[in-house]
């Protein structure tokens, strides 16, 4: 078994992109004369700087589209894709987007590839590639019809900028928890042990411990819902 790791570089940039073919060469039929023309999108991450034919294999698969039936003009709507998932936060990493046809025997078959960098991409939102396979010749045209980077704030640029966090909690008290005296219960109280936290005593522990820092002023209202509240002389459910 060989594993191989690399370091994670994070980073609050993403990518928002589409892509579209055209021109793609088209598969021949199978014996049962049915379309073989199902095309889905490959992006893969190259783990060097280096250019050889192993990249296509030893790359590393970052993203897989969904397959579009009876076309030769496929179009993804890939969406915001984040920096470090696509590229690892390296513009200049080579990536290798590959066009294949579905297959039902399990046999996919190629179309073709096309190899450029994260920043060329930003750089030429618009433009087309052409879609090479490992003999040299060209099975299409693959466009970045928007290919643009974005910056994510982090919650620490939030914070600078003078925006405020305020902790509230809400606790379901429907029957969906199981009753009280049953241990699967997320309210259940352990006889043997009660001060042992409930399930939701240690969600709201662990989260109030690290949002309560960031808490303009220190005060947390608290919520319920779905509850008998009996205390109160009522028996009805109240939400």
């Amino acid at each position: 078994v060989i594993v191989k790791t690399e370091s994670v570089k994070e980073s609050n940039q993403a990518v928002v992109m589409s892509v579209s073919c055209s021109g793609l060469k088209s598969k021949k039929k199978n014996l049962k004369l049915s379309s073989t023309n199902h095309p889905y999108l490959l992006i893969k991450r190259c783990r060097d700087y280096s250019t050889s034919d192993s990249d296509y294999t030893t790359s590393l698969k970052v993203f897989s589209s969904e397959v579009i039936h009876n076309t030769l003009s496929p179009a993804w709507n890939i969406g915001e894709f984040p920096l470090a998932d696509l590229c690892n936060s390296d513009l200049d990493i080579p990536m290798i987007f590959e066009i294949w046809s579905f297959q039902e025997n399990g046999d996919d078959r190629i179309y073709g590839r096309v190899r450029c960098t994260t920043r060329e991409l930003a750089e030429t939102e618009g433009q087309g590639y052409d879609v090479i396979k490992k003999q040299g010749n060209a099975f299409g045209t693959l466009t970045f019809d928007k290919f643009q980077l974005v910056q994510r704030p982090t919650m620490v640029d939030y914070l600078r900028s003078g925006w405020i966090i305020s902790l509230s909690v809400a606790i379901d008290f429907t029957a969906s928890n199981g009753e009280i005296s049953e241990s699967s219960s997320l309210h259940y109280i352990d006889p043997a042990n009660p001060m042992k936290m409930t399930a939701y005593e240690q969600a709201i522990n662990q989260v109030g411990n690290i949002l309560e820092p960031y808490d303009s002023d220190k005060q947390f209202p608290v919520f319920g819902f779905g509850a008998k509240a009996r205390f109160m002389g009522r028996s009805d459910v109240s939400h």
